[in-house]
């Protein structure tokens, strides 16, 4: 036979292979097409900027899978599929070729290439073990668990057995020495045809067993097309999909600052505000919908529905999924077997079927509406679906988020669910005038006097009236007099008697080291961030305006630098957002500010400060919208003599304790960093009831109290009141109290210095 035999190396073979591609190729440009023309038709967004840039996303995001290892196990598991995935093509494509034109190429052919494919052959079949295990037993309650996701598991695994088979009948059929056969491949090969004393070789069969070898060869080959074939045919109806589709989310992520809002433009002139169907969100919007891995990452750490809220940002993104496939008619498969989601996608017959298990209703095959919570069926459309918002999207799910971002942080494909929760937000607030009642005083207040209270805007500045110093006003500053730092106060800093020690504490700071600073009094105004987050937009817009012309305004008259404020989200508003509106400055946040005077030996922080254990709670918008989480813990670890890792705490260090300082205990909550669990008190929420659940606040005093620490360490005034309030609601006053990272500071005054006299001089 020689070593130039393959099972399909002849022009009917050849003829037949190249139909059932152009076929195949056929059939999903079909299928696709409705989807691709209805995502395109979605409202324009530029995310073809800095290309550089996004390259890099698809290098660090899609190639190394960087969010897959916020949780380790699965994440590493799941990287290894994914490489797996694409270094196995590898022989999948040369086996094929070689198939057909059984001609050894240099690379693939090359025996480290061969072993490399088979060790990830073998990784993948590891991993779907691992992938049944968790569908078929642990079953997080996070994850879809759905016929889909044992239809994937099975054709991965049948590709995988074929693959291996087309090798182990190859080497039968064409044993290579010179090159070799990846070492599974022909070990399974011996294995399934044993040598036998007869053969010239061990490597070498006779002439019948070749022939045999070839005819199974054959067999594995076609197998094996018409495998992936059908796979192929199957993956845009599945939720892996995102297999071919995560790359392209991955490039277009956004490049702009993560928390910036998208800006309604033209807010005066548009007739439609927000998102209520398929064509008013984005075509990425659209797009974050096909690559939806189904994984539950965002509803696991979802605060709201970790305490019992209706809010589960997998269902967000499936439902408009659900929408957008009902429109382009692609059916979506599989059956919900646990879990809020989908319960039944198609019917056999050709009929598709609907029914959903969250109360909601169902629709039956034979076209009538159930429980009266469906759009009826009919034979011109026999996908309908009950409204997007306020049917499937419920109005209670959407006021239940808290914008914390966490679902954002960790989804593995980038998908942007906050945005989408505020523009549907901006169509109940701003067209359809429905929000929770406890929200309109907010409104009319922010309207009327600039502030989220009944307080006249000219009361704004009267927490510097017990100072022991006097605090520069911009407004009473002389023209072109410089002033280094602007210190944006704030609303809650203002007004609320308990935050008003943190601005006093501040100010204290800013003044013993020696800066020009002021603030701007009954000029500022809110920012506008609990407007914009509760889905008022044109009240955040004319906030902004207003905020923004004082500020540009000072910027020329007393050449103002930088800005600071105490609460992180009148900072990501400033620094990320008024930048939409023409409004340009440097902003830092007070914990950075304190950290850089620190360091440059401007403020000395006194040793004694009576705090034993400490925690610190990282809030949402200065963590996971802002990435500051080291200048915090950089501040608290100057107070007394530097702050103890518990963990590392051993049974030397104990026996030294005696002869060293006693330093502070320092213990992280188990939720930290870019993982630390909401207060409760974000995207307008602090002003909103929450009568279903356990209280988000309960929930994170509860988890810092658990550490042991006596003081639980904030820096965002949001924070601290919805601390004091999950404290009392806990009955923990007892045992722990929540201090601002400025009120834990003692500075240490300065040594005055007498001028020198004329003999000295």
């Amino acid at each position: 036979m020689g070593e130039n035999v393959a099972p399909n190396n002849n022009p009917i073979g050849i003829l037949l292979f190249l139909l059932l591609v152009a076929g195949v190729g056929f059939l999903l440009y079909r299928r696709l097409l409705p989807l691709v023309q209805l995502i395109s038709k979605g409202k324009p967004e530029n995310r073809f900027d800095q290309p550089g840039k996004r390259v890099g996303f698809v290098l660090t995001g899609w190639l190394f899978q960087k969010k897959l290892f916020r949780r380790l196990v699965p994440g590493l598991i799941h990287a290894f599929l994914f490489w797996g995935f694409l270094i196995v093509n590898i022989g999948v494509v040369y086996s094929i070729f070689y198939g057909m034109f059984p001609v050894h190429l240099p690379f693939f052919a090359w025996q480290p290439t061969a072993i490399v494919v088979d060790t990830f052959l073998v990784i993948i079949l590891l991993t779907l073990v691992y992938f049944g295990i968790r569908r078929g037993f642990t079953k997080p309650y996070y994850l879809t668990i759905t016929k889909d996701g044992w239809l994937t598991i099975m054709f991965i695994s049948l590709s995988v057995i074929t693959e291996l088979l087309i090798e182990a009948f190859a080497w039968r059929a064409a044993p290579s020495v010179q090159t070799g056969y990846p070492p599974v491949g022909r070990r399974l090969g011996e294995l399934l045809i044993p040598s036998a004393a007869g053969w010239p070789t061990p490597g070498e069969p006779p002439q019948s067993v070749r022939e045999l070898a070839l005819t199974l060869w054959g067999v594995a080959y076609w197998t094996k097309i018409i495998v992936v074939a059908l796979f192929v045919l199957y993956i845009p109806s599945s939720k892996h999909f995102h297999v071919f589709t995560s790359i392209f989310n991955t490039y277009f992520q956004t490049t702009k600052p993560k928390g910036a809002l998208p800006k309604i433009e033209n807010i005066e002139d548009i007739e439609h505000y927000g998102a209520n169907k398929v064509e008013d969100f984005t075509w990425k919007d659209l797009l974050d919908t096909a690559v939806c891995t189904e994984c539950g990452r965002c509803t696991n750490v979802c605060p709201a529905n970790q305490t019992g809220k209706p809010l589960d940002p997998k269902k967000i993104i499936i439902d408009l999924k659900r929408t957008l496939y009902a429109e382009s008619h692609i059916t979506l498969a599989g059956k919900v077997e646990e879990g809020n989601l989908l319960k039944n996608m198609f019917a056999a017959g050709g009929t598709k079927a609907l029914v959903l298990n969250d109360g909601a209703g169902a629709v039956d095959s034979g076209g009538a509406a159930a429980d009266g919570g469906e759009t009826a069926q009919t034979d011109e459309n026999p996908m309908a679906l009950p409204p997007l918002v306020g049917g499937m999207i419920t109005q209670s799910e959407l006021w239940s988020c808290t914008t914390c971002r966490a679902c954002m942080t960790e989804c593995p494909v980038f998908i942007e669910h906050v945005p989408k929760i505020i523009d549907m937000r901006r169509y109940l607030v701003l067209e359809e005038s429905e929000f929770p009642p406890e929200v309109t005083p907010l409104f009319n207040n922010l309207e009327r006097n600039g502030n989220p209270w009944q307080q006249r805007n000219d009361e704004r500045g009267d927490w510097v009236s017990n100072l022991p110093f006097d605090v520069k006003v911009l407004a009473e500053a002389d023209e072109g007099q410089e002033i280094d730092v602007l210190f944006w106060t704030g609303c809650m800093a203002a007004f609320d008697a308990r935050n008003k020690k943190i601005a006093q504490r501040l100010a204290t700071i800013l003044e013993e080291a020696g800066l020009n600073w002021g603030i701007l009094g009954p000029e500022e105004t809110c920012t506008g961030d609990p407007a914009r987050r509760i889905g008022n937009e044109y009240l955040y817009q004319m906030l902004a305006a207003q905020n923004i012309e004082v500020l540009n305004g000072y910027k020329e008259s007393v050449k103002l630098k930088k800005i600071v404020t105490a609460c992180p989200h009148c900072f990501n508003t400033i620094k990320n957002e008024y930048p939409q509106f023409g409004g340009h400055f440097e902003v830092v946040h007070h914990t950075q500010l304190i950290a850089q005077l620190v360091e440059e030996g401007k403020i000395q922080v006194a040793p004694d400060v009576d705090v034993k254990k400490i925690t610190y709670h990282d809030p949402c918008y200065l963590g996971r919208y802002n990435d500051i989480y080291d200048a915090p813990r950089f501040v608290l670890n100057t107070l007394g003599n530097g702050l103890k890792k518990i963990e590392s705490l051993g049974a030397a260090a104990s026996a030294d304790a005696d002869s060293e300082p006693q330093k502070i205990e320092f213990v992280e909550m188990p939720r930290n960093r870019s993982k630390s669990f909401c207060c409760g008190g974000g995207g307008g929420r602090a002003w909103m009831e929450e009568n279903i659940g356990k209280r988000v606040n309960q929930t994170r005093v509860q988890e810092a109290a658990d550490t042991g620490a006596e003081v639980v360490a904030a820096s965002c005034p949001f924070c601290i009141t919805m601390f004091e309030d999950g404290i009392k609601g806990r009955g923990l006053e007892d045992k722990i109290k929540v201090l601002d990272v400025t009120e834990l500071i003692q500075i240490q005054p300065r040594q005055k210095v007498a001028p020198a006299t004329p003999a000295e001089q």
